[in-house]
């Protein structure tokens, strides 16, 4: 406790304080919220930056003082295992209990839960937005079964004039879908070189993903899958429904 004040900087810190400079052996003033101001302290080492309260944030400006001598009765422990961190719990309270009964242990997490807890903003939020984006995807794949129904539905006269002058009920039920199918994969691939204008925005969002690249290609993919999906089945059924009616009643159909 009696050794001269030391302390550890981060590589952020270092740069901010002395750019370009050797930090070992600087001293540095660590100001007092309360009682009398401290003594300077002498930079002994750097170490690299890290995280700290949050995975989605910058790395923060730190430094690290010895236990001994800034003592505040908070101390966090940090215990790397190969095995499962669980089984290590009761260990390690055996193990302080051991070095002084009366110090109490709290706030016991593995990595996995102490990242969940950084992350929980942004995984409420993520909740959020994926719930309306199924909205939003739902909505659009009902309507586009409607509209290609719609469309299909309002040729059963054109299906029955094909059927009573001959033509296979198979081979008016793959020109149907074939002709929706066409639209739709227009529509898809109009769509999709339009989108690629914003794939610029979501540098914005870039630092609200944690582990998750923003405009992943496989998720546009399986969408505009799932769109072609929907189209093929709004001009299947109705076109099979259509090719299935009595040609005379098709002719008749208004």
């Amino acid at each position: 406790m009696e050794a001269p004040g030391a302390v550890i900087v981060n590589h952020k810190l270092a740069e901010r304080l002395w750019p370009g400079e050797n930090p070992i052996g600087k001293r540095i003033s660590w100001p007092s919220m309360v009682g009398p101001p401290r003594p300077p302290l002498e930079v002994v080492g750097v170490a690299a930056d890290s995280k700290y309260r949050s995975l989605v944030s910058d790395a923060p400006l730190l430094m690290y003082v010895p236990l001994l001598q800034n003592y505040d009765g908070r101390p966090t422990i940090v215990i790397r295992t190969a095995s499962a961190p669980s089984g290590l719990v009761g260990a390690v309270r055996g193990a302080i209990a051991a070095l002084d009964k009366n110090l109490p242990v709290f706030g016991v997490k593995t990595i996995e839960q102490q990242m969940a807890f950084s992350l929980w903003q942004q995984r409420m939020a993520a909740s959020l937005i994926s719930a309306f984006a199924v909205l939003a995807l739902g909505l659009a794949a009902l309507g586009l079964y409607g509209v290609v129904a719609h469309s299909v539905a309002q040729r059963t006269h054109e299906i029955g004039i094909r059927v009573a002058l001959g033509a296979a009920r198979g081979d008016v039920l793959r020109l149907v879908v074939g002709q929706g199918m066409a639209l739709a994969l227009i529509g898809v691939s109009l769509g999709l070189p339009s989108a690629v204008p914003l794939l610029a925005l979501t540098r914005v969002i870039s630092d609200l993903t944690y582990g998750v690249r923003p405009g992943d290609p496989l998720t546009s993919a399986a969408i505009a899958a799932l769109l072609a999906g929907v189209a093929l089945a709004a001009s299947y059924f109705p076109a099979r429904r259509a090719t299935r009616v009595d040609p005379v009643v098709a002719l008749r159909h208004e």
